[in-house]
């Protein structure tokens, strides 16, 4: 038998108490939670070398994605639209405040002229 027929087969003797996503649709406080404390972890990871090269944001999605693709978050919610409508838009701003608006211009050069078009 292939790999994915016997873990089907060991899935509910193992797992079959638990049902998926662990963190229901419906439950916000523990969305939010999970959500709040990912972008921390990603903040805190900003600090080690390799999430200096990637980015908080970045070290963020890659969480949230973890534990939406391995059932402990659900993939589909009102808390994520609320974020996409709310949150996003008041983040651009605040991250271009702390931008240094000589450095970026200075090392997109021509580029820069293209995005503008």
């Amino acid at each position: 038998p292939s790999l994915a027929a016997s873990a089907a087969k060991a899935g509910p003797q193992l797992l079959g108490h638990l049902s998926f996503p662990l963190v229901k649709p419906t439950d916000e406080w523990s969305l939010w939670f999970a959500l709040i404390a990912s972008a921390a972890a990603g903040i805190q990871l900003e600090k080690t070398q390799i999430g200096a090269a990637l980015s908080a944001p970045l070290v963020t999605m890659f969480i949230t994605l973890c534990l939406a693709n391995t059932g402990i978050l659900p993939t589909a919610t009102p808390v994520y639209s609320a974020v996409n409508r709310i949150i996003v838009p008041l983040a651009v701003p605040l991250l271009l405040f702390s931008a240094d608006l000589r450095r970026v211009i200075g090392e997109t050069g021509h580029l820069l002229v293209a995005f503008i078009v």
